[in-house]
Parts: C-alpha cells; sequence; structure tokens
C-alpha cells in the first residue's frame, strides 16, 4: 500500500472514530441536558380592585400573568417552583388561580396545584404532560463544578459561576452561596436552579444581595435539595400545604434582648405557659438572638411542631415546651397599588406615566374601611373634637365594617381597648385577635359609640 492509500484510510479511520465519538456524545449530553426538565410556571389571575392613595377603588380589575420558574422533579409529571411573594395566590383559600405550564419546546400543559410549603414559598404542581422529564435531584450543595440555569431574554440560560464558599449546615431550610456572577448580572436569580458537576438539581435560589465586603461577589440563599425534596415528598404524599408555624407572642420593639410583649390569648405560647416580661433565651438549644431568629425557627417548625422554649423569668431560667398551631390571624390578601402623576406629559404615553404596584392590602382595608388620620380641620368638619383617631372616609359594601353600620365621618379612636392614631395601630390590633372579633370604639356627631366586628 501507498504512502497516499495509507494516508487516506487513516483519514477515513479519524473520521469514522470523530463521527462515533460526537453520537455518542450527542447522547450522553441528551441524556443530562437538564433543559428538558425546566419548565416556565404561568400563574393568571384577578385582582378586583386597586388602591390609590388612602383609597380603595373596588370597580377596577387588574389581569396579572405572573411568569415564574420551574423544574420536573418526578417522573410522574410533579413540577417544583419557588413563588416567593406569590405563595398568598396559591395558598390562601377563595382565591382563583390559573396554572399553566411550558416546555422548553415552548408547549403549553394544564396544570393544577398539589401544595404549597409556605415556610419556605415553594410550590408543587402537577401536569399529565410532563411524565418522564423529570431531572435527578442530587445530594446538596458542593463547591465544584456548580452550574446555574435560569430563563432569560427568551431562552434557558446555562452558566457556571466562580463559587467561593458555601456556608450554613446540610439540612438547614436556607443555605448561603457566596459567588462571582463571572457576567450573569444580567440573569434573574430569583427562582433559578443550580446544578451540580453531574447535571443534578442542588438547590433553587431564593434571593441574592451584594456581598457586604466585596462589589464582585453576591450572596444567594438557596433552598438545598434535600429540603426541595422532604417539601416534595410530604406535599404529594399528604395533597395538603404545609403550614408554617406559629407560637403567639408579640415581642417588644423597644429592648435589645428578645423580651415578650404580649401573649395572645389561646395561643401556642399561652398554654406552654410563656407570660409577658419572659425574656426568650433559646429554641431547642438554637440561641435566639432577634426578632428575625425568632420568626424563623418558628415558621421553619410549622404548624404541629414541638420545640422547647429557653426563657428567663425574673432573672432564673426555665424550659418550656410548646406545641406551634396555625397562625390566628388573617393571611396576606393582594392586589394593587395605583400611581398616577400629579401633572400629566403630553410628550409621554399613558403606560409610560400610570405604574401600577401589586402589594399586601392594609388590615383596615380587609375589615372594609377607607381611612385617613384625623386633622383638626376634619375633625371640626365632621363635629368630632377627638385629639387622636382615624377618619373614615369610605366604607366598602358589603364589608365586614359595612354590615355593622359605620359610616362615612365616623372616628375610630380605639380598638380592642388600645387607641388608635395611625394604620400601624390598627395593624397590631388585627394582628392580636385570636378569636376573629375586634371591639372598636368610635365617634359619631361627638358621641361614643361601639361596635363588635367579627371578621370572617
Amino acid at each position: 500500500m501507498n504512502r497516499r492509500s495509507r494516508l487516506m484510510n487513516l483519514f477515513v479511520r479519524s473520521l469514522s472514530f470523530s463521527i462515533v465519538l460526537s453520537l455518542c456524545s450527542s447522547l450522553l449530553l441528551g441524556q443530562q441536558d437538564p433543559r428538558e426538565s425546566l419548565v416556565r410556571v404561568f400563574l393568571n389571575r384577578e385582582f378586583p380592585g386597586v388602591v390609590h392613595g388612602s383609597r380603595y377603588i373596588p370597580h377596577i380589575h387588574v389581569q396579572e400573568v405572573a411568569e415564574l420558574q420551574g423544574v420536573v422533579v418526578d417522573s410522574r409529571g410533579y413540577v417544583v417552583s419557588y413563588v416567593g411573594s406569590y405563595w398568598p395566590e396559591l395558598s390562601l383559600p377563595g382565591i382563583d388561580a390559573r396554572l399553566s405550564i411550558e416546555t422548553v419546546d415552548g408547549t403549553r400543559h394544564p396544570a393544577h396545584l398539589v401544595g404549597v410549603d409556605e415556610r419556605i414559598a415553594l410550590a408543587v404542581l402537577a401536569s399529565e404532560g410532563l411524565k418522564n422529564k423529570a431531572l435527578s435531584v442530587g445530594e446538596g450543595l458542593d463547591e465544584s463544578g456548580v452550574r446555574f440555569v435560569s430563563f432569560h431574554e427568551g431562552q434557558w440560560r446555562v452558566a457556571s459561576p466562580a463559587l467561593v464558599k458555601v456556608s450554613g449546615d446540610d439540612p438547614s431550610p436556607v443555605r448561603e452561596m457566596q459567588i462571582v456572577p463571572n457576567g450573569m448580572d444580567l440573569c434573574p436569580v430569583e427562582g433559578g436552579m443550580v446544578l451540580d458537576a453531574e447535571n443534578r438539581l442542588a438547590g433553587i435560589v431564593r434571593r441574592s444581595h451584594s456581598h457586604p465586603f466585596s462589589r464582585k461577589m453576591q450572596v444567594w440563599q438557596v433552598l438545598p435539595s434535600q429540603v426541595i425534596q422532604s417539601s416534595v415528598s410530604r406535599i404529594v404524599e399528604t395533597g395538603e400545604n404545609i403550614r408554617a408555624g406559629w407560637l403567639g407572642i408579640m415581642p417588644e420593639f423597644h429592648t435589645s434582648h428578645l423580651q415578650v410583649a404580649q401573649v395572645i390569648p389561646e395561643s401556642p405560647a399561652a398554654t406552654a405557659g410563656v407570660q409577658n416580661g419572659d425574656v426568650i433565651l433559646a429554641i431547642d438549644d438554637q440561641t435566639i438572638q432577634s426578632r428575625w431568629d425568632l420568626a424563623q425557627a418558628i415558621r421553619w417548625k410549622g404548624s404541629g411542631g414541638e420545640l422547647t422554649l429557653s426563657i428567663l423569668r425574673d432573672g432564673r431560667p426555665h424550659e418550656l415546651s410548646a406545641v406551634l398551631s396555625e397562625r390566628q390571624d388573617r393571611g396576606p390578601r393582594v392586589s394593587w397599588r395605583l400611581e398616577v402623576p400629579a401633572f400629566w406629559s403630553r410628550t409621554r404615553s399613558l403606560e409610560e406615566q400610570v405604574r401600577v404596584h401589586r402589594i399586601i392590602l392594609p388590615s383596615h382595608l380587609h375589615l372594609g374601611l377607607v381611612v385617613d388620620p384625623l386633622t383638626p380641620k376634619l375633625g371640626e368638619y365632621f363635629n368630632n373634637r377627638a385629639r387622636h383617631g382615624l377618619l373614615i372616609r369610605t366604607v366598602l359594601p358589603d364589608s365586614p365594617a359595612g354590615r355593622v353600620g359605620f359610616q362615612e365621618g365616623d372616628v375610630v379612636v380605639e380598638v380592642n381597648g388600645r387607641s388608635v392614631a395611625s394604620d400601624l395601630d390598627i395593624q397590631r390590633s388585627f394582628q392580636s385577635v385570636d378569636d376573629g372579633v375586634m371591639m372598636i370604639r368610635f365617634l359619631r356627631d361627638g358621641r361614643s359609640m361601639t361596635r363588635t366586628l367579627t371578621i370572617p
């Protein structure tokens, strides 16, 4: 065989080997490509009414379509998605939210909600069209080979940040990743997926913020895979939401230590023997240093969870056992705030000048009252000489306040025995209600009157 024939034979063999290697690589990548398991979750609902200034306008309706990210984690078609502040639309009763899911090829599938882990705003959905598309779930966060996947500018993007450090205990509900984004600044982080070196789901990012000591670094709060898998298994098994825990205390705001200002009657705290003035030191041997620590420990423990409270009473340490329940006050209700300019511009479009923001409704709107702080001139106009209070500007039709006879011009001065002068005062009184009943004292034409208002 001459030299030319040998070279040609060698070229053909090399080409054949390259083709086979390419096919094998393509098949391997096809099996490991995580994008086949990624989905976009569409949450469609209508808001009856908007808030403009201190007024509630029930006749204006806003249609919202929220776009979230998710991943198929079970061969039966179960999807997990971090829904953030959208969990009330999915969790609270009486809210009609329509759900659909879009796969990477652009196909839309109807979906239904299985349940929400309210502790970490994690939703589990199901769809018949997503069977056998599950992404493998890893064993936790690692500091090598981590990749990040997020939907951005019409496509799923995979990036490899420079991972610096993973902090927090492995089974903790939230862990922190300190990373250098490497050009990922334009990519939305919240709800994006963290993958390990083997393309398995390692976590879902809740939110991010700048590192306190470096402009180049970011800190991501991540739900690790163990927490995700545990929540999904529990929701699928029970078909119910996982409720956050509630203890039933109001901490003192003006002390350096965590002192109990008020114990809500018949709450888990009251049953456990917590008293006003107690100082909370630890929960289940975990030191509590702030109201945030307390809220997170109770929330993650969940409804029905048992915990041990280490307290200080009259200078002496005590231990109390409590069984948490669901919150007894009303959950958050969502609406939209409408902002219009004081002066309209002829050179800008209407859409550019009117802004609408999604908000949590103030508590007084739950009751059906639109209120303003009382001023001397307003008090004189409405024949009320109270030095403090909230002037009722509007009573919403078919509301709890309207049904018991409140009228425009009434001045609310006390709620459950507490003086009120601002929306925050009503908020605090509203949160302390445990039996759904509020005693409201108000002035009408200078006369003191009382109404019992039952919260639905």
